[in-house]
């Protein structure tokens, strides 16, 4: 099984290499030749899911970049600030008690269900009971709740 898997992705590999051909069947620059072979000696000894590792280098540039170049952020002590908004984050912790209990325990409905529900039907009314009163912008619109 395993040798024709990589017979196949030796098939594909040809078959990628081959339409890297121009018209005139003239060959690609060798930089690009080079390039395909590490990339196909990197999928066949690690893996295809080492494609993703890629990104940790640029991550990690990305950061210090960052740190280097964006400039501090100068705020000032008595700044009027956005105050951490608790119906919003009640209301993802809701949803996702929720989802949780309507899909762990893979069709049978058990005790950890009921508690989860129970939580998400206490999390929808604690997200009312703070909300009402309070303007609460909406696309655009003020609302009440």
């Amino acid at each position: 099984m395993q040798r024709a898997e990589r017979r196949q992705a030796e098939h594909v590999a040809r078959k990628d290499a081959g339409q890297l051909f121009d018209e005139r069947h003239q060959r690609v620059p060798p930089v690009e030749d080079v390039r395909l072979q590490v990339i196909r000696w990197v999928l066949a000894s690690a893996g295809w899911p080492s494609i993703f590792y890629v990104n940790v280098p640029l991550g990690i540039v990305a950061l210090v970049l960052t740190q280097r170049y964006l400039p501090a952020d100068l705020r000032k002590p008595n700044a009027d600030r956005a105050s951490f908004d608790v119906v919003s984050t009640l209301l993802a912790l809701t949803l996702a008690a929720h989802a949780l209990a309507m899909t762990i325990g893979r069709g049978r409905f058990g005790l950890l269900n009921v508690v989860l529900l129970a939580a998400a039907l206490v999390g929808v009314a604690l997200a009312v009971a703070i909300g009402t009163g309070r303007n609460m912008r909406l696309i655009g619109h003020d609302v009440r709740v």
